[in-house]
């Protein structure tokens, strides 16, 4: 009987960091419960954890990523103080510009037969070199 085909993206640029811990135990759940000997997973977050696990078998792999995993959210005071343009708050728009373009990397990726997480690194790699126009560069 043939495995299962499971691909995680971890959004850590819009996780609280005070949920690092439940998010964290609910991969361990997941770890656990959900991915069995035999099915293939890959994993990469949006974010500082760095997450990137191309397709695999090996489960300590996953035992890994989900120690990796940290929230990174910005706090309120961050969006209300931040650069602000006409479309909103500069910074959430860079944030959720990443994390989608992630997402859509990681689908199309799949698509092409590519490894997902290689794709959606070096699409990471290049926003954070080149900030999206009208939008706060990072520091």
């Amino acid at each position: 009987m043939s495995g299962r085909i499971f691909l995680f993206f971890v959004d850590d640029l819009h996780l609280q960091f005070h949920n690092t811990g439940r998010v964290r135990e609910l991969f361990k759940k997941i770890s656990k419960e959900l991915v069995h000997d035999g099915d293939m997973f890959g994993i990469v977050s949006s974010g500082p954890s760095s997450i990137a696990i191309d397709m695999t078998y090996d489960k300590t792999r996953l035992d890994e990523a989900i120690k990796k995993i940290a929230g990174s959210e910005l706090k309120p005071t961050d969006i209300i103080n931040g650069p602000s343009g006409a479309e909103g708050p500069s910074e959430v728009r860079y944030r959720a510009h990443v994390a989608f373009s992630t997402v859509n990397d990681l689908l199309n990726n799949l698509e092409l037969g590519a490894q997902p997480a290689q794709g959606a690194h070096l699409r990471q790699r290049r926003l954070r070199l080149q900030p999206v126009p009208g939008c706060a560069p990072r520091h």
